[in-house]
């Protein structure tokens, strides 16, 4: 059986900027999966930094895995991209999504291939675009979460060209959006999270104490994107990974992860301890 393990970039990389270890090795990595099943062939299709897959210094690769195929590709639509994973002839694509900033949309980039890759005949692992596109907004999120069942925070959503819909029109005199948006502020429980609906992580995350700041904040310059106001949830944060497929899934122990001195998570600097059995938590 061939399988391509693979990712896409939306971004220019710069390795004299942006630099990545991962211990151990990529290339150990592939090459211990290699050894341990010698009836199958692995590839690798991805794009600079290639994170997760390849072992990159500067802006080249260092080492590649012995037995392993690799395509560094430069295409950047979705078509191109699965053409040349095509041309591998694979029997599985596994999408290996890694983030990126200002925007964490790559799993739709990655989703978008496996798409094409399905229409032929290609077995993928990896997540529908639709599905994507939801976890890429964070108030689509909510209401997926919601839809799901999954207990969520009390959360009111900005909607940022009803917000200031009054701008271009002089004959309104009152927002009434706007005046609805406040109404609703009033009945969150404070402190609260302002969050842009489609940043990286908690990039630009703000948090209001009171009612007062989160108004004054929204009233501020740098209000300027559709936001989420959400009740904060104080306590310690947690995570778990989940694998598998439909029907055939394996839930990890939870994870512990470290807070800012705002109690979230960085995307820039955390660290994640676990698997957590503590009968504490």
């Amino acid at each position: 059986m061939k399988v391509v393990f693979y990712s896409t970039n939306s971004n220019e990389f710069d390795g004299n900027v942006m630099h990545y270890r991962t211990f151990p090795s990529c290339r150990e990595q592939f090459e211990k999966l290699a050894s341990s099943f010698p009836e199958h062939r692995f590839a690798v299709v991805t794009q600079l930094p290639g994170m997760f897959l390849l072992d990159v210094c500067g802006s080249s690769v260092q080492e590649k895995a012995d037995g392993v195929e690799y395509i560094i590709t430069q295409k950047q639509n979705a078509e191109d991209i699965a053409s040349d994973i095509l041309s591998l002839n694979p029997d599985v694509a596994v999408a290996c999504t890694f983030w990126t900033a200002p925007f964490d949309w790559l799993g739709i980039k990655d989703a978008l291939v496996a798409d094409i890759l399905r229409d032929h005949g290609i077995h993928t692992l990896c997540n529908s675009s639709s599905f994507e596109a939801d976890c890429f907004d964070k108030q689509r999120t909510h209401l997926l979460l919601e839809r799901l069942g999954i207990r969520t925070a009390k959360s009111v959503y900005v909607h940022h060209e009803q917000f200031w819909a009054e701008r271009n029109h002089r004959d309104v005199r009152v927002n009434c959006y706007k005046e609805y948006v406040f109404n609703r502020l009033r009945s969150l429980r404070y402190p609260v999270v302002i969050k842009d609906t489609v940043g990286l992580s908690s990039y630009g995350m703000e948090v209001a104490k009171t009612f007062a700041q989160a108004k004054a904040f929204l009233l501020s310059k740098k209000n300027g994107s559709d936001r989420v106001v959400e009740e904060y949830i104080s306590g310690f944060q947690f995570g778990a990974e989940v694998y598998g497929s439909a029907g055939n899934y394996a839930v990890c122990g939870p994870f512990l992860f470290s807070v800012n001195q705002y109690g979230i998570t960085s995307p820039k600097q955390s660290v994640k301890a676990g698997p957590v059995d503590n009968a504490r938590f």
